[in-house]
């Protein structure tokens, strides 16, 4: 199984740039242990290099990790199971004002008609604070964390990341390289 990670968002508007930074964080186990499996890309604001990244590589599964305005701490979508009316309700959750020329779900739809076989993740969470430059909160980081181990749970995939999730927390709370962790 090939899987891609993709982490958005725009890090001067703290909470907003979650996305990236855990990523980041965890493109260190990625490289060590599962190079070969799982590929990761902070792409911050870059959304359109989502599909050159899926044009190069044939993935079985996707996650994009970003922002957006929802409810709740955070919401996983299964892009294949979303119809119409869950669609437009995506794109109304976006926070283009931040970090996107384009809406998330748009690439995540093009992905889906381009990449047949492929299982595309979403997960989007709830910024608590977009102050510029300021501290990521904690309940932003924790939130992220809690919803990507529900999705590596559905992938079942979640032993990739066993036992480091402490050093993937501090990592992203300090925005430091998670190898002073280790």
């Amino acid at each position: 199984m090939k899987i891609a990670i993709i982490g958005l968002g725009n890090t001067l508007f703290t909470d907003e740039g979650i996305g990236t930074r855990f990523v980041h964080c965890i493109s260190n186990i990625v490289r060590d242990e599962y190079r070969d499996m799982v590929h990761v890309y902070p792409l911050e604001t870059k959304i359109l290099d989502i599909i050159t990244i899926v044009q190069q590589e044939n993935y079985d599964k996707i996650i994009i990790i970003d922002s957006g305005n929802i409810e709740n701490r955070y919401e996983i979508y299964r892009i294949s199971d979303l119809d119409n009316e869950n669609i437009e309700e995506l794109k109304s959750m976006t926070l283009n004002k931040y970090s996107h020329s384009f809406s998330i779900i748009d690439i995540a739809l093009y992905l889906k008609m381009f990449s047949k076989n492929c299982d595309i993740y979403l997960i989007l969470f709830k910024p608590e604070n977009l102050k510029m430059l300021d501290k990521i909160t904690e309940k932003c980081v924790s939130s992220v964390i809690e919803a990507f181990r529900k999705i590596l749970q559905i992938l079942n995939i979640e032993y990739y990341f066993e036992d480091r999730w402490d050093c993937v927390y501090r990592c992203v709370i300090s925005s430091q390289d998670l190898q002073e962790f280790h």
